[in-house]
């Protein structure tokens, strides 16, 4: 097990001109050991965790979830972060680790709206570090969507009536569809060849 010292831990989200987030932006420090995100619908509870995923990734697993037009692979779909009539969509997440802080940012331009054309840095104490999220943090996004934020549907099925439903959220948060998959193959080579 790995001491407090050895993980990275986000101490603060400041986030600007992205999805509802205003120029004006916002700025969050959780600097408690827990942090509750509450309040009404359309308060910004899942802006500021889709913040920290696309921060990290350049992209939320979530995203039709935002209605936005034109959701696929068009420049549209990527523009569609950026607060409308802004230029520009930034987020800086800081770390601290024993002694050690991390800044890590991505921004995103109207102009040149893919993921492949962010501008993501980290600096690890004033120092420019690869921005690699399994080299910095032993993390890729499905880790992340499973172990790290979980999906609100996902969380909610866990304590659902249907037990398809729960199975399936479960599946999702051990990250073991796969084999699922590969068992269904099985029995139905096995019933074609009988």
């Amino acid at each position: 097990m790995m001491a407090d010292t050895d993980k990275w831990v986000l101490t603060e989200i400041h986030v600007r001109s992205f999805l509802g987030v205003r120029s004006d932006g916002i700025k969050i420090d959780l600097d408690r050991p827990v942090t509750v995100l509450h309040g009404p619908s359309g308060a910004g509870k899942s802006t500021i965790v889709s913040a920290i995923e696309w921060a990290l990734f350049g992209a939320i697993e979530t995203f039709p979830d935002y209605s936005v037009s034109g959701v696929g692979e068009n420049a549209s779909t990527f523009r569609s972060v950026i607060h409308l009539g802004q230029s520009e969509a930034t987020v800086r997440l800081t770390f601290y680790r024993g002694d050690s802080n991390l800044i890590w940012t991505r921004r995103r331009s109207k102009g040149k709206p893919r993921p492949a054309d962010d501008t993501v840095t980290c600096s690890i104490d004033d120092e420019d570090t690869e921005a690699n999220t399994r080299t910095v943090f032993g993390l890729d996004s499905s880790l992340y969507n499973r172990g790290v934020a979980p999906r609100q549907t996902t969380i909610r099925n866990l304590v659902h009536n249907e037990r398809a439903d729960r199975n399936e959220s479960l599946d999702h948060l051990f990250g073991i569809e796969p084999l699922n998959d590969l068992s269904v193959g099985f029995s139905r080579g096995h019933q074609e060849i009988g």
